[in-house]
């Protein structure tokens, strides 16, 4: 597999430094595609296409981590710092093609991206599935074109769709901002279509489709043609340069603005069905936190409801563990999208070695006012980053977490 990688990767730049190599291969295969790399801001501002400037500043004030491991656990994210991410703006372009699974849009012979403003390398590391990528110019596959072109649409494609993280807070939170556009009201959404695969993505889309607009699914791999295409503002920045980020514990930013709209409009009518006090959150396997299954054995046994996404039946269950728990212990990861639908007094418990504290998901809390409670563990296998780690927990620390919820009378 990464010999084939490499052989690709090496005839793809022999095809952007050598502009007679495409012009011979694209006679005899047309879904491959040159364009050159260019700012989708930018783009915006020469086609006069902005509809609305939202925030010009290209700065967040992001909550910085701590510095040592004897903070990381007492920490308060007081201390902040400045972090270059991009506008956040409206836009309104016409005759694009908008593929499935990225974040880029194609138009007049142009990939548009902000991620090349403040993530370039990230952006190269993590350029869509059957490109390549080289200075200011790349090369994609286009595979699956639609004939007919869409006459109007908005666009909620992004890289990593199926994930439930990004889907909601890269995705989704992005919708709140169009609806203030009356004008705009009756047209359909573009979203990837693997987001159907997990029946919580389905109901998210419903309740936030309060227009209830029509829905284009996107499939994998697939590219639609728009003669007017609405494109979403950017309210969260990933730093995909993960030596970077782990390097100066650079996490996600997550604009207030995506955090409070989720939050307000997914619970406006939200009515428990269960009450929970304490609250497990378990991976369902042993890839990330290895010693998960005793955590889940010490924790039942001192009366927490141990909590399996995998295995939840509708997305109204997943809302009762969240939001009415008073605490909650948690493993980083997707699971902690759902830290935005708690109780502003929840005590809630991250589970993250100090060494991968970017993937920490203060922006998460911060957003509801809620500080999260750093649990460090022990590393077992560094993979470099967290998703290609392993870790563990010891259960003093999960003693500390049980006294703690006795003292305040969440366990009697």
């Amino acid at each position: 597999m990464k010999y084939t990688h490499y052989i690709k990767r090496k005839i793809g730049n022999a095809i952007l430094k050598y502009d007679f190599l495409y012009d011979v291969l694209h006679i005899f295969y047309k879904k491959l595609s040159k364009y050159s790399i260019f700012s989708l801001y930018e783009y915006s501002v020469n086609a006069n296409a902005i509809i609305k400037m939202i925030d010009a500043s290209e700065s967040f004030n992001y909550y910085s981590q701590a510095t040592t491991k004897e903070l990381y656990e007492i920490w308060s994210y007081s201390k902040t710092e400045n972090r270059k991410c991009s506008k956040q703006y409206i836009a309104l372009l016409r005759n694009v093609t908008v593929r499935s699974d990225t974040d880029g849009i194609f138009c007049d012979g142009y990939y548009l991206t902000d991620k090349i403003l403040f993530d370039r390398k990230g952006f190269e590391e993590h350029f869509p599935r059957g490109g390549i990528v080289k200075n200011d110019k790349c090369i994609i596959i286009n595979r699956n074109k639609k004939g007919e072109k869409i006459p109007q649409a908005i666009s909620l494609v992004k890289m990593w769709s199926y994930n439930y993280f990004h889907f909601v807070f890269e995705g989704m939170s992005r919708l709140g901002e169009i609806d203030k556009l009356e004008e705009y009201k009756s047209w359909p959404i573009l979203i990837d279509e693997c987001v159907k695969k997990d029946q919580r993505n389905v109901e998210i889309i419903n309740i936030l489709n309060r227009n209830h607009r029509e829905i284009i699914w996107v499939k994998e791999g697939e590219c639609i043609e728009v003669a007017k295409l609405l494109q979403p503002p950017t309210l969260s920045w990933g730093i995909w340069d993960v030596e970077k980020a782990v390097k100066n514990a650079w996490g996600y930013m997550i604009d207030i603005k995506a955090g409070q709209y989720l939050r307000n409009t997914i619970l406006e009518n939200y009515v428990p069905s269960n009450y929970y006090n304490c609250v497990f959150v378990a991976r369902g396997n042993n890839n990330r936190l290895i010693n998960e299954p005793e955590l889940i054995s010490f924790f039942e046994k001192n009366g927490f409801y141990i909590f399996c996404p995998d295995k939840i039946k509708s997305f109204q269950e997943e809302l009762d563990c969240f939001a009415t728990a008073n605490c909650i212990v948690s493993c980083a990861g997707g699971a902690s999208t759902n830290f935005i639908f708690c109780k502003e007094t929840v005590d809630i418990y991250c589970l993250l070695p100090f060494e991968f504290r970017c993937d920490n998901p203060q922006d998460i809390t911060n957003s509801i006012g809620v500080v999260s409670h750093m649990i460090d563990g022990k590393i077992v296998a560094n993979g470099g980053m967290l998703m290609k780690s392993t870790f563990e927990i010891s259960l003093e620390k999960c003693q500390m977490i049980v006294d703690k919820c006795y003292e305040k009378g969440y366990l009697s």
